[in-house]
Order: C-alpha cells, then structure tokens, then sequence
C-alpha cells in the first residue's frame, strides 16, 4: 500500500508514511520489543518491495518502532491511542524515521542537512502525523459497558 497508494496522495515531493503509523499503533498496543520487531519486519519488506537500499528501510523503520516503544504503558493503552499523544508520537517517529531513511539511501557526497532536516523529515512527518488525525478522529470508540 505504502508503494502504490502513498504516491497518488503525494504534494510537491512530500509523502506521508502510513506504515510509521501503523508500526506506532502496534507499538502503543503490544510494547517496545514487538514494535522494534515490527519495524524491523516492515521495513524488510518495504526494502524488497519499493528496491531501494537494502537495509535502509529496516534500520529506519527499527529504530521508528523502537522509539514508539518507550510510549508504550500497559495501563495507558487506550489513551494513547485514542488522544493527540498519537499524533505527536506519530510525528516523531515519523521524523526519525524519515530522517535516517533519507541519510542512508542519500548518494550526494554534499548534503545540506538543514535541508535535508526539514524537507526530507519535517515535512513528511507532518504529513503523516495530518493523516493520523483521522485515525483518531474517526476510530471506532469502544463500549466499555460501565
């Protein structure tokens, strides 16, 4: 989805990244270790399926899952889930991931990173954390029949 879909929805070069959002939510739902496997797993498959740098999209998505892991609290699952902290987590990994992704498949000896920072991160984060909203907008509350 991430391959086919994401560039129909692109602006200016800037794409979101739906599987960040979803290796945040099994994250917030199953904790740091099971994120940090999701990733690596995610991003396997990203690398084979988009053929872009073996291993770049792993390391990325593994440290993405990893970091969205530290949210993770058995007691807070919902809330974390269903609050804007979602989104913000959303945001951050986002930017991490998009970050790192970009360091690695960079083939430019000369890299602005101020540049790179902000177009190649920030951005897409936004965007992604944008898209997140609707995840927690629009989610299905459940009855907790109190």
């Amino acid at each position: 989805m991430q391959v086919s879909l994401v560039p129909l929805i692109t602006v200016n070069g800037i794409y979101p990244d739906l599987l960040v959002i979803f290796l945040v939510y099994l994250a917030l739902r199953k904790g740091q270790l099971f994120g940090t496997v999701a990733g690596f797993v995610i991003g396997f498959f990203f690398d084979i399926f988009s053929g872009s740098v073996l291993g770049a999209a792993m390391f990325s998505k593994t440290l993405a899952g990893f970091t969205a892991g530290y949210f993770y609290n058995e007691n807070k699952i919902q809330y974390n889930l269903n609050s804007y902290l979602f989104i913000l987590i959303v945001f951050f990994c986002g930017a991490l991931d998009s970050l790192f992704y970009q360091l690695l498949i960079s083939n430019k000896i000369e890299i602005n990173f101020a540049v790179l920072f902000f177009r190649q991160s920030i951005l897409p984060a936004v965007f992604t954390a944008v898209l997140s909203l609707i995840w927690v907008i629009f989610k299905p509350q459940r009855d907790t029949g109190v």
